[in-house]
């Protein structure tokens, strides 16, 4: 076992603020606003949803946090951590660990990480909006051995998630690789390509209502596939279950395409294990044509769909099916679809295998989580080999 330490022994801590959205000068593309919602995908944060103005810099100075900072949410879903890549300002929702020594931003990453069953037990202790305030949080304690342990443990941990980043980033390449080869084909389409809607080509299958379907006893079930999970990637331990009896017609399995058609409209090859399909989304198949075809086509009239969600937008924003059936496919002549599919599917594949390994990856990280911060593991002699093509990472 290794010593304890406060949060507040090796940092400080700072809760965020919203700006006034009333006054549109502090909300400009220049530092990046952080909210939970932020903290659900990668170790780094590299993007967010919004931006403020530089001029928070001055108004709020106490709030704005540096490079290397780890951000944690602390109201509502407890527990989500990123670590922020430039001058940042979060929500009220986040407390920010700022180290007093910049090398240890990686460990208390992992640390807040490894943290993880704390902050659900806190969660489930709730009966209304779960908080930890800021007092609470600096109170709460940490594994803290010697500079030289805690770096070797973080370097063992960093790892997984720099090759985690790598499958990201090398996805948004294929993904734009996509999109440059898709407007190529739409170019080449002629008079011999066949009118068809987004009906006419794929299944579009609405899931269920899984609160009306839970695991039974003995039934380890499945996890629930909501919008959340789909924006996440993943099922996360404290997501729903639904009965693993479900009908497989509403069952999600690793390299399915799935569409969120209410309130939030997502669109995503699902790599996050198997998993009960949820009401307002779409499982997305077909047995006539490739996924490539009905991912970027549906990809193709997704804008026209959020468009036409933020026009319901009174109720839930979402579209109706009769939406689908107006959206235009162009389907090329058969043999000029076997080429187009011999280019494009590989593609989708990559995109699946690198989702799939990254899931594996996180999962082999956190079952060595809890065995490095407790000392279970000794790394007081582990020597880290460079990695093949580091360069990348």
């Amino acid at each position: 076992m290794y010593e304890q330490a406060s949060i507040s022994d090796i940092a400080d801590v700072v809760t965020g603020k919203t700006p006034s959205t009333k006054d549109s000068g502090l909300w400009e593309p220049d530092i990046p606003f952080i909210t939970p919602k932020d903290l659900q995908t990668t170790k780094h944060i590299a993007t967010t949803d919004r931006h403020v103005s530089n001029a928070v810099k001055d108004r709020y100075s106490k709030q704005v946090v540096p490079a290397g900072s780890v951000c944690v949410s602390c109201i509502g879903n407890l527990g989500y951590v990123g670590v922020t890549e430039v001058t940042s300002l979060t929500n009220q929702q986040i407390n920010t660990i700022v180290p007093n020594d910049p090398c240890d931003s990686d460990y208390l990453y992992y640390a807040m990480r490894w943290l993880w069953p704390y902050f659900k037990h806190l969660e489930g202790q709730s009966t209304t909006l779960s908080i930890i305030n800021k007092s609470q949080f600096k109170r709460t304690s940490i594994p803290w051995p010697n500079q030289r342990l805690r770096q070797r443990i973080s370097d063992i941990l960093n790892r997984f998630d720099d090759m985690i980043e790598l499958n990201l980033r090398t996805n948004d390449y294929l993904a734009e690789l996509l999109d440059v080869l898709f407007v190529d084909m739409l170019n080449d389409a002629d008079a011999s390509w066949e009118r068809l809607s987004l009906l006419d080509i794929a299944s579009y299958k609405n899931g269920l209502a899984m609160q009306k379907f839970r695991p039974a006893p003995g039934d380890p079930g499945l996890p629930v596939l909501k919008i959340k999970e789909l924006g996440q990637g993943v099922c996360t331990p404290d997501s729903e279950r639904c009965a693993s009896t479900i009908d497989e017609s509403v069952k999600i399995h690793d390299g399915n395409l799935v569409f969120s058609w209410s309130g939030t409209l997502l669109l995503d090859f699902w790599a996050g294990g198997d998993a009960g399909l949820n009401q307002h989304l779409f499982k997305v198949t077909s047995d006539r044509y490739p996924s490539w075809l009905y991912y970027l086509w549906t990809k193709h009239h997704m804008d026209r769909f959020i468009m036409l969600a933020k026009d319901r937008a009174t109720t839930m924003g979402h579209i109706k099916r009769s939406a689908l059936a107006e959206s235009e496919v162009l389907i090329p002549p058969v043999e000029q679809l076997e080429v187009l599919t011999r280019r494009m599917q590989p593609i989708v594949d990559e995109l699946v295998v690198n989702k799939i390994q990254s899931r594996n990856l996180a999962g082999l990280r956190d079952v060595l989580l809890p065995k490095l911060m407790s000392g279970e593991i000794d790394v007081s002699n582990v020597r880290l080999s460079t990695l093949p093509n580091n360069h990348l990472v």
